[in-house]
Parts: C-alpha cells; sequence; structure tokens
C-alpha cells in the first residue's frame, strides 16, 4: 500500500529482544532474583527478525520500481548494550 501511494524509501524495523523487557523479566521470572532475559521469547524475536530480512529481501528481489527497503536492526544493539554496559 505505501508503494502505491508513492513511498520508494523505507526502513522496516525488526524486533528488539522482547524477553528482555522489564515487563517479561518480572512477570517471567518472579521466583528468580536474577532477573535474566527471558531467552525463549528472544529466540522468537530473532527467528521473526530473520524471516522480515528474508521478506524484504524478495520484496527488493520483485523490482518495485525505484523502491529502497532497508532493514532496521533494534535487536544486536540492544544485545550488545545489555552485555557490555561498560562500552556505553
Amino acid at each position: 500500500r505505501l508503494y502505491d501511494h508513492g513511498f520508494r524509501r523505507m526502513v522496516v524495523n525488526g524486533l528488539s529482544p522482547l524477553g528482555c523487557l522489564p515487563t517479561e523479566i518480572t512477570t517471567r521470572n518472579a521466583d528468580d532474583e536474577s532477573r535474566s532475559c527471558v531467552e525463549a521469547l528472544n529466540f522468537v524475536s530473532a527467528q521473526y527478525n530473520t524471516k522480515l530480512q528474508a521478506q524484504l529481501g524478495r520484496w527488493t528481489a520483485e523490482g518495485l520500481d525505484g523502491a529502497k527497503v532497508a532493514y532496521g536492526d533494534t535487536y544486536n544493539p540492544f544485545v550488545e548494550l545489555l552485555t557490555y554496559p561498560e562500552k556505553y
């Protein structure tokens, strides 16, 4: 639809690691004092992002005339921030 309305340059952001959202950490780790990220949710986020990137590649390959679609990675920078907070 956006393409039909003249949009030619778009950024589609992926998901951040949903298992690291404070609400998920708190509700799913109520008995765990470490309050670590919920890896099962992070796995789902990563899988979604992989499929999204593949779909964006297919759209680009379809040759939408003049369109440029870029993937915005929010997952990996967020994980790096959590893993190496001293760098930031």
